[in-house]
């Protein structure tokens, strides 16, 4: 019977790889090997040690981590579903009402497989309607354009964990002596003549007007000239 074999690292019961008893592949990874327990899975345990034994246990961390994923694969691939056969709910679509109402059927247990399912990791899903896919609608129609853009899912495979590689020593740099460079020598350039500066004149301040006090004039006194009176006429006799 063949049996899944891990690969602990022997210093932290980490798996660091795993590989099938019958393979013709085995890895050769250092570290402890240990043969899988029937109902766990190499990507959800870890090693345990009791003295010097040590044992395969459930990591409650990876079952959390693995659920999920499951659970986003899950409603990823529901809502891939739904969107291919959307054209199957269009009016122009080339399906029977009979027909539609069968896939119409199908998508709704599409859309109530999330709340159904208990164990993400073990999913029945609904059967489409009928063997095959239903005919093409024509080429270059509404329908026709929308499965052509249509996504599609991809395949996704398992990875076995790699295992880090050893560190590989740094080897020593070899320092080769470098040659003495020769003196470059640099002609100075001249020195360009500094123009002589212009004299600054600064402008002499205006010299301020000197007043000087007018004395005061003397008055004038002018001669009072008392008028003469007229000599009286002479009445001749």
């Amino acid at each position: 019977m063949t049996q899944v074999i891990v690969i602990l690292d022997s210093n932290t019961l980490a798996v660091s790889d795993w590989y099938f008893s019958d393979s013709p592949y085995v890895p050769v990874t250092p570290g402890i090997r240990l043969e899988v327990p029937e109902g766990l899975t190499w990507d959800i345990v870890k090693g345990q040690q009791d003295g010097d034994e040590v044992t395969l246990i459930e990591d409650p961390v990876k079952v959390q981590a693995k659920t999920a994923a499951a659970w986003t694969a899950l409603r990823t691939k529901r809502n891939q579903l739904l969107r291919d056969s959307d054209f199957t709910q269009m009016n122009d679509s080339p399906l029977s009402q009979d027909a539609k109402a069968s896939w119409s059927s199908y998508r709704q247990e599409l859309r109530d497989l999330p709340d159904e399912v208990t164990d993400p990791l073990s999913v029945d899903w609904p059967p489409a309607p009928g063997t095959s896919v239903p005919v093409a609608p024509v080429t270059g129609s509404r329908l026709s354009s929308l499965l052509t853009h249509a996504e599609v899912e991809p395949e996704v495979t398992e990875v076995p964990v790699v295992p880090e590689a050893e560190p590989v020593p740094e080897a020593e740099p070899v320092v080769e002596p470098v040659p003495e460079a020769e003196p470059v020598v640099e002609p100075v350039p001249e020195a360009e003549p500094v123009p002589e500066a212009e004299p600054v004149v600064e402008p002499v301040p205006e010299a301020e007007p000197v007043v000087e006090p007018v004395p005061e004039a003397e008055p004038v006194v002018e001669p009072v000239v008392e008028p003469v009176p007229e000599p009286e006429p002479v009445q001749e006799a």
